[in-house]
């Protein structure tokens, strides 16, 4: 286990949820599943399979989820992501992180300015230490965005404004 898996895994099953959202269920691949799965518990192989359901059959991925003892993506909220609009950066905060981020915007548009003095080496201290704190920034062509991906203490990001 490492910290890179266990962000592997999370976003692999918000996409999951993500593709099966109101689809109805399709329990033809289940018992191929269930085959692979009796075979020494092959879950690499099992995981491989579902993945190739995807783009093959997502109601089938769905079928194949709830026999696993998945819930539905209808029957939980954790894996959607919340997006909100401050000081004109869009933000997106995992459902799960419950932060102030009253302070999020401004910190962005700092580091966007300084992206376009083309003072790079400012902008680039500024993304890291946000990343460091489980704040992803990138440019978009609508403007600059902010991914929360865990929670962050305000303080630090107090000091960066």
């Amino acid at each position: 286990w490492t910290e890179k898996k266990a962000v592997e895994a999370l976003a692999t099953l918000k996409k999951w949820f993500s593709l099966t959202e109101g689809l109805e269920v399709d329990t033809s691949r289940n018992a191929l599943v269930f085959e692979v799965l009796a075979n020494d518990l092959n879950t690499h192989k099992a995981i491989a399979l579902m993945r190739e359901m995807e783009t093959e059959n997502a109601a089938a991925l769905k079928g194949a989820m709830l026999a696993l003892g998945f819930p539905t993506a209808e029957e939980v909220d954790w894996w959607r992501e919340k997006s909100i609009k401050l000081d004109g950066v869009n933000v997106i905060a995992d459902i799960r992180v419950d932060q102030p981020l009253d302070t999020v915007g401004a910190v962005i548009l700092r580091w966007q300015g300084h992206r376009n003095a083309n003072q790079y080496d400012v902008a680039d201290r500024i993304k890291r230490e946000l990343e460091g704190m489980g704040i992803t920034v990138r440019a978009t062509p609508e403007g600059p965005e902010a991914e929360v991906t865990r929670p962050f203490d305000p303080s630090k990001l107090e000091a960066l404004k």
